[in-house]
């Protein structure tokens, strides 16, 4: 029998899961990866791959950094009923700067790892352990609280963490990335995020106030229609450098694109956040 829970889901999804006819998104991305080593991922709705470069480095398990901060503050959310009126206090310690009082939205945009590791605390590690487990990260290899900044050896690919940011953008539908050079070919649900809506809405805005004044706000310009987060961690081979990530979604009220940058050798968060900007200009462009 066919399952009809997925079917309903994929209707659910199909109109905004394919982008217009004849958009070279594999080329743009190319070159706007160019002669960096990493990968770049661009995911429809319904996670069918429309661009992928560098597809070994696309599908290997790496550190994600601040990235991850989406996962705790949505576990956080969960676990303890609270949404985007819930304030913390940063005094600056772990960070890389004072934030003072902080709502959950203006931390995720200012990447505020002080009130992660307070939110970490709260949850405890078998929360975050099962939070990141259920959107696709493999478990962290130290049992301590440092994962709830994407650090404490938590790993995800970058094709992995592409259909993260497709399910913060569909609605909560994770879907198992298909298409192009994968060997799956056909949509596939891994599971629904059984997240409240408010949840999603929380994370979302934190990801449009990053792109507008956060921490990618350097790399976009005022006003685009665009939801992104970054992160850096440092590199497995070469502790002193550090990859760079970068993962969002466009357009931001109505998205039909998911994206993922990596980077092995990142100074800050602007150079992900900068090959993703040339992807979600060349898209919205066309898409006029």
């Amino acid at each position: 029998m066919p399952d009809l829970r997925f079917i309903s889901i994929l209707a659910s999804v199909s109109l905004m899961a394919q982008p217009a006819v004849g958009l070279d998104l594999d080329r743009t991305a190319r070159e706007a990866l160019a002669s960096r080593r990493g990968a770049l991922v661009v995911l429809a709705m319904d996670g069918k791959v429309l661009a992928l470069v560098n597809e070994t480095i696309a599908q290997e398990k790496l550190p994600p950094g601040s990235v991850a901060k989406l996962v705790t503050a949505a576990a956080f959310m969960e676990e303890r009923n609270v949404g985007p009126d819930h304030f913390l206090f940063c005094r600056g310690k772990g960070c890389w700067r004072a934030h003072g009082r902080i709502d959950l939205v203006s931390a995720l945009a200012q990447s505020c790892s002080s009130t992660f590791y307070v939110l970490g605390s709260n949850l405890g590690e078998k929360n975050l352990e099962r939070y990141f487990e259920e959107t696709g990260f493999s478990p962290p290899e130290k049992k301590n609280l440092s994962s709830a900044c994407g650090e404490g050896g938590l790993r995800i690919s970058p094709l992995d963490l592409a259909s993260f940011a497709v399910a913060l953008a569909n609605g909560g539908h994770l879907f198992r990335p298909y298409g192009g050079k994968l060997k799956n070919k056909k949509p596939r649900l891994i599971r629904a995020l059984s997240w409240r809506p408010r949840t999603l809405e929380v994370l979302r805005a934190g990801m449009m106030l990053a792109i507008s004044e956060g921490t990618a706000h350097k790399a976009f310009v005022p006003g685009t229609a665009i939801a992104g987060k970054t992160g850096t961690a440092s590199r497995l081979d070469a502790p002193h450098r550090n990859y760079g990530w970068f993962l969002g979604f466009a357009p931001a009220s109505r998205p039909r694109i998911a994206v993922c940058v990596l980077l092995n050798d990142a100074t800050g968060y602007n150079e992900a956040s900068s090959a993703a900007r040339l992807v979600f200009s060349s898209f919205l462009k066309k898409e006029k």
